[in-house]
């Protein structure tokens, strides 16, 4: 169980979303990091108790897991869970805890009721394992709600207002997430080297952010 913050911390934590540059992205924190080891942690603990994330491939060779992992960036992660981490890691920030119990509601009614049921699963995991930890602020008020029924702890939100606690950028918030998705989702057995060119974390991650201050300028 979490109970300290994580040794790499970031001075620009309440920076929005469109002011952290993508250029961030090219240096990916790497697997042996030691300061998001945490990260791995606990979603390595959520897969073991609760199987796949949001993504899952039964394919039967790397080839086959690509095709599922395209479909399935393309179709749910791009459109609606990243900009839902980008919501919720802003929320979380701004102490919005409305705005993290509307994306709740949003998630609710536009994943489909096995994703939801991962996304939840997941979630709860996550907010178990941190539970210890001090000045929670957002992540601690989102827990008492959804001790009450309140609110339902889908992973995009719970994970966001984890992220903001422990002060990691926007892209790291995303490319953790990819990575752990890939892990856990890959059939057992097969290799896990990741995704590259167009479908690998940084240019998923890239893209992700490009997006959101795309949709942020329009608006």
């Amino acid at each position: 169980m979490i109970k300290r913050f994580p040794t790499r911390l970031q001075t620009a934590a309440h920076s929005s979303a469109e002011e952290v540059s993508s250029l961030h992205v090219a240096s990916q924190f790497e697997e042996g990091d030691e300061g998001l080891a945490w990260v791995h942690w606990m979603f390595q603990s959520a897969r073991l108790r609760h199987g796949a994330l949001t993504f899952t491939s039964q394919g039967s060779g790397r080839p086959a897991v690509l095709v599922d992992w395209e479909k399935y960036v393309r179709t749910l992660w791009l459109p609606l869970l990243a900009p839902a981490m980008l919501r919720g890691w802003q929320a979380a920030l701004d102490n919005d805890d409305a705005g993290l119990h509307t994306l709740a509601v949003e998630l609710n009614q536009t994943l489909d009721p096995e994703t939801a049921r991962h996304s939840i699963g997941a979630g709860s995991w996550l907010l178990t394992s941190t539970q210890g930890a001090k000045y929670q602020g957002p992540l601690g008020r989102l827990r008492n709600k959804v001790d009450l029924g309140e609110t339902e702890p889908h992973l995009p939100v719970v994970w966001a207002a984890i992220a903001a606690l422990f002060q990691l950028p926007a892209p790291d918030l995303l490319m953790a997430v990819l990575r752990e998705e890939w892990r856990a989702g890959c059939p057992e057995g097969l290799p896990h080297a990741e995704p590259q060119g167009p479908l690998s974390f940084g240019a998923l991650t890239a893209t992700a952010l490009h997006a959101s201050f795309q949709a942020r300028t329009v608006a």
